[in-house]
């Protein structure tokens, strides 16, 4: 497995889990401590896959 692969899977693991954490989670420091998470994880798997972020076009 190459590690542009594995990053990616890794990326899209951390993704779901702390997207399920956020709608399970009762209490509201935690939901938004996953929530941060989440969009961090997204912006790595955006970095992974060089997309644009730009609001420019």
């Amino acid at each position: 497995m190459e590690f542009k692969t594995f990053v990616f899977y890794f990326l899209s693991t951390i993704l779901v889990y702390a997207s399920l954490r956020v709608v399970t989670l009762r209490n509201p420091v935690h939901a938004a401590l996953h929530l941060v998470l989440a969009f961090s994880a997204r912006v790595a798997f955006g970095c992974c896959c060089k997309l644009n972020f730009s609001l420019l076009p």
